[in-house]
């Protein structure tokens, strides 16, 4: 998701790097390390928290 986000981005006009893409960036990196992040958890609850957050 974060490749292809970044691959769109790049699309973009340049007045937009530091508003719009630096935001859909941080976010497309943000929801992938929540989901990894919730596979190292041992409970369920955990797991969902941060599946929660992802998204």
């Amino acid at each position: 998701m974060a490749v292809t986000t970044y691959k769109t981005t790049d699309l973009f006009p340049k007045e937009e790097k530091f508003g719009l893409i630096s935001q859909m960036r941080r976010c497309s990196v943000s929801v992938s390390s929540n989901i990894a992040e919730s596979t190292a958890r041992l409970t369920n609850k955990d797991k969902a928290y941060f599946m929660t957050i992802s998204v």
